[in-house]
């Protein structure tokens, strides 16, 4: 093992993630990504360049404070991510994100995690 040549694997928002980890880690040697699309844009731009930037600065105000409240003892509860239950009014992204990670072929969520 050689803690300066690390191989890593991103899969999915990961594989963005990754390749922005690698641009400031040098240990990173060896990259793999398996992703449809750049996450790290599409959480920041939202689909179709939708979100503005003052409703991207609420959605991480608020994760922040989700963040501290649970670290001061409240309950845990998700700020985002893929939605739990499809409804008439979801959207395609939402369907096809369900479709994989709410499913038993992608889906894993450790204990006490879930948030149903």
């Amino acid at each position: 093992m050689d803690r300066e040549r690390i191989g890593v694997l991103g899969i999915c928002g990961s594989g963005s993630f990754v390749i922005s980890a690698a641009k400031i880690d040098p240990r990173m040697k060896a990259i793999a990504t398996v992703s449809m699309y750049d996450m790290g844009a599409a959480n920041r731009n939202a689909l179709n360049h939708s979100l503005t930037a003052e409703q991207r600065k609420k959605i991480i105000e608020d994760a922040a404070q989700q963040r501290y409240a649970e670290f001061t003892g409240s309950e845990f509860k998700l700020t985002g991510g893929t939605v739990d239950e499809l409804t008439k009014a979801s959207n395609a992204i939402e369907r096809e994100f369900y479709d994989f990670y709410r499913t038993s072929r992608g889906e894993y969520t450790p204990k006490g995690y879930s948030p149903k």
